[in-house]
């Protein structure tokens, strides 16, 4: 059954789950300003020659047809939000996804402990979302009938690590443990409040575009204007929140460490948005990998999905309907009416006609590893982490990091993140160890006391953007019937956000080709405070 009132519940859920300031963080929506002019393809570009009768294609396609290139979020969504159009308003349109890779998920990825499928799934890329913020994901879960369960234990202990030592542990439910409320009043006065008041401004702008009322937008400037971000993006976090006099050591040891576990930057790297998004909680996984989300979207979109297929070129012809050619890297073609390039285009090695690439500026990104690990040790080496405190015999469960000692001319932190995320057997557990340079093995084996009986590891090169404030971005349109998905993803790299960007898009897709929009609820779709823009309007 959907669950009812998902925006005034979002609202309520919101100011009583932030207390609970531990949970393991999931991104959701960034912004930057400053997008090249758009270009027009086809009064700058010569017409390409017609094809030869060497010119392979897939199949002969019957306008009009959308291509999407990538199927992680972005481009799954994009597909189920065509689709649910294409039912509204009765279109007549058809849906292929390109797919470099031989699975659906793009910064997704889940494996089996061992690799044995016996064993219960696990995530090495994105995985949580936030019940209460990220409402399409939550939509998503439910209408598809997926089981959540809680990103970190609610029994989890939590340790904050400066690279040096652990500068302070929480015991479980800390926040209804008289000693430890007492303990966090004294070290951080009312920074709780006061960040908290600024969360909760930032969120009710945010939950504003899941209402039928929010305009759609063009451009990303666009949305900064509409959702008054510029001084969010314009500022780090550090001195954003220290302007509204939020205590450094609540930044440093508080909302550091969940900049650090979300997206490997440091407060002082990441705009103001990102660093308050990083704070909502408490975070929720998809039993069995949140990539199912991404497979349930496109399965019901009815797209055709071609995987281990790579887009190399996209060409432009003066056809009326199906203007824009699709090119892979086995030379085959076929023709669509809208192309959305739903993937970091300067990772995607796509040659676009004339001047097209250069109006997106190269974006960088951060590069993250992971290792999931199964140990015997049921926690790891307290001496390794300069342990201070604590319970005898005991190490918390989850361990998030600050770069506080390398600030004070100390030791950085390369680990990001240590989230002991199930128990495997009676004697065996599996943990998630994210950092931003690969963790030799005898150094795994020493942070686990010597026990280790089984590694995967991940190299995310795209993990993140840079979060930089003030950073340029690329326009959403590229020219007439091509869009870039991805534009929105520096200011809000999550992929809540990205579900959100492919639905905006989307509508610029049906007004320009189709000459419709969201806005016009379904028959039999009763209406309601629960409802959300594109699964109801």
């Amino acid at each position: 059954m959907r669950p009812t009132h998902y925006r005034a519940l979002g609202l309520l859920a919101l100011s009583a789950a932030r207390v609970a300031a531990w949970e393991f963080p999931s991104s959701l929506f960034q912004i930057p300003f400053l997008s090249a002019p758009e270009l027009d393809v086809d009064s700058q570009q010569p017409e390409p020659p017609e094809s030869t009768q060497n010119e392979r294609t897939f199949e002969s396609l019957v306008p009009p047809r959308i291509a999407i290139i990538g199927s992680g979020a972005s481009g799954s969504s994009a597909a189920f939000w065509i689709a649910k159009a294409r039912e509204r308003h009765g279109l007549n349109v058809g849906i292929d996804i390109y797919e470099e890779n031989g699975f659906v998920g793009g910064r997704t990825l889940s494996v089996h402990p061992y690799d044995n499928e016996s064993y219960p799934v696990q995530e090495l890329g994105a995985a949580s979302f936030v019940k209460a913020a990220h409402l399409n994901l939550q939509r998503a879960a439910d209408e598809f009938g997926f089981q959540l369960r809680d990103a970190v234990d609610p029994d989890s202990g939590v340790g904050i690590w400066d690279g040096e030592q652990m500068r302070f542990e929480v015991t479980p439910h800390f926040s209804l443990d008289f000693s430890n409320i007492i303990s966090d009043m004294w070290r951080f006065g009312n920074a709780h409040d006061t960040a908290n008041a600024v969360i909760d401004d930032a969120t009710s702008k945010l939950l504003s575009l899941y209402s039928p009322l929010s305009a759609r937008w063009s451009t990303v400037e666009e949305l900064v204007e509409l959702l008054n971000f510029t001084t969010h993006l314009s500022r780090d976090t550090t001195h954003y929140l220290k302007e509204r006099q939020v205590e450094d050591a609540y930044i440093e040891e508080v909302i550091e460490p969940k900049t650090r576990s979300l997206y490997g930057q440091d407060t002082t790297e990441v705009h103001a948005l990102a660093g308050i998004v990083a704070m909502l909680c408490p975070h929720s996984r998809v039993v069995g990998g949140i990539s199912q989300i991404w497979e349930k979207f496109i399965e019901s979109s009815n797209a055709t999905l071609r995987l281990n297929t790579k887009v190399t070129k996209l060409r432009y012809k003066r056809y009326r309907d199906t203007p824009w050619r699709v090119q892979t890297s086995t030379g085959a073609e076929a023709s669509y009416s809208a192309v959305l390039i739903a993937a970091p285009f300067h990772s995607t090695g796509i040659s676009l006609p004339g001047a097209l690439a250069s109006q997106i500026p190269r974006q960088p990104y951060i590069r993250l590893h992971v290792a999931l690990v199964v140990t015997k040790s049921e926690r790891v080496n307290d001496k390794m982490f300069g342990r201070i405190g604590g319970a005898q015999g005991s190490f918390p469960e989850v361990v998030y990091t600050t770069n506080g000692a390398a600030r004070d001319g100390g030791e950085a932190s390369q680990i990001t993140v240590i989230s002991y995320l199930q128990q495997l057997s009676e004697e065996e557990w599996v943990v998630r160890v994210v950092s931003r340079e690969e963790i030799p093995d005898e150094t795994l084996k020493n942070v686990f006391n010597g026990h280790v009986s089984w590694v995967h590891r991940k190299t995310w090169d795209t993990a993140y953007p840079l979060l930089t404030p003030g950073q340029a971005v690329g326009p959403i349109r590229l020219d007439k019937g091509l869009y870039f998905v991805n534009s929105l993803e520096p200011m809000l790299p999550s992929m809540e956000a990205a579900t959100v960007a492919s639905r905006n898009i989307v509508d610029l897709v049906l007004q320009e080709q189709f000459n419709v929009s969201w806005c016009t609820s379904h028959p039999d779709s009763p209406l309601g405070r629960d409802s959300l823009l594109g699964w109801d309007y």
